[in-house]
């Protein structure tokens, strides 16, 4: 059995809506609700919104996405019946056959450790690809061009199985809101397992609705994450950031998005606390 984590914090109509489109899934899933700490809200009230069946973990405090995963991923995996786990962003709308093609994805070869799936955007955007590349020098990632295999697959919607979850531990939780995909992702290569995206099928993804898609806050994290990948995964990491950062904060300086530059000013220089693993 797949069962699916969801990460929700403050926005009860937004995962109401996301688990409404799981709990009508053509492949029996069993379906948590991770609240990440939400101040606005109580467990009841949550629980009230949700469709019958679905559980609730309510964390007392905010944790991070990888904090948040973590706490549901161990609670799924206390269950001897769930060899596989989906982890999946509440702003998102899935269609009834996504577990199942996900599952069978990863059934087809015993090489695969991680599945992802690519994304429609809100608002007639252009679609979002599940997969990434990693620049060799800068470590910066771009979308995955048509027949390259990716580096890393975006953690919006990403099934592993339970042998997987279990040798690598879940998320790296040095991280806050991003490069915690990333750093998953190498470490299932690492295991000489490797990575795939579900063909024939698409999740509808908001994007951003949780934290704001312009906001400073965003850039911040953005900068840090970035920052920690690095330091984890390459040499001279302060350096090879620099490029990135001068780049984004002259992107942003010239569109008037000073917000975003004070934002990416704070991410490139905040204090990192010590690596916490490796």
């Amino acid at each position: 059995m797949t069962s699916i984590v969801v990460l929700h914090y403050e926005r009860i109509a937004l995962t109401a809506e996301c688990c409404k489109t799981l709990v009508s899934h053509q492949v029996p899933a069993r379906v948590l609700v991770v609240d990440n700490g939400s101040p606005s809200h109580g467990e009841a009230e949550l629980r009230a919104a949700l469709p019958a069946g679905v559980e609730v973990l309510r964390l007392p405090k905010n944790r991070g996405f990888g904090g948040g995963m973590n706490a549901g991923l161990r609670r799924v995996l206390a269950d001897p019946a769930t060899d596989s786990v989906l982890f999946l962003n509440n702003d998102t709308r899935c269609p009834p056959e996504l577990v199942g093609a996900m599952r069978a994805a990863l059934a087809a070869d015993p090489a695969v450790g991680l599945v992802g799936c690519d994304m429609e955007g809100a608002g007639g955007g252009e679609d979002s690809p599940a997969g990434y590349r990693l620049g060799r020098v800068f470590g910066y990632p771009r979308p995955c061009r048509p027949g390259e295999a990716p580096d890393y697959v975006q953690a919006s919607c990403i099934l592993l199985p339970r042998d997987v979850v279990e040798a690598i531990g879940g998320f790296d939780e040095d991280y806050r809101f991003f490069f915690e995909d990333a750093d998953l992702s190498l470490r299932v290569r690492r295991l000489g397992r490797t990575l795939a995206i579900a063909p024939g099928v698409k999740i509808f993804h908001y994007g951003s609705a949780t934290i704001g898609a312009n906001d400073g806050s965003k850039a911040a994290w953005f900068r840090t994450g970035y920052r920690i990948f690095l330091r984890k995964w390459y040499s001279f990491p302060r350096l090879r950031g620099l490029p990135p950062f001068l780049g984004a904060v002259a992107w942003h300086l010239a569109r008037g998005r000073f917000g975003l530059v004070a934002g990416s000013w704070r991410g490139y220089f905040e204090t990192l606390p010590p690596l916490s693993r490796k």
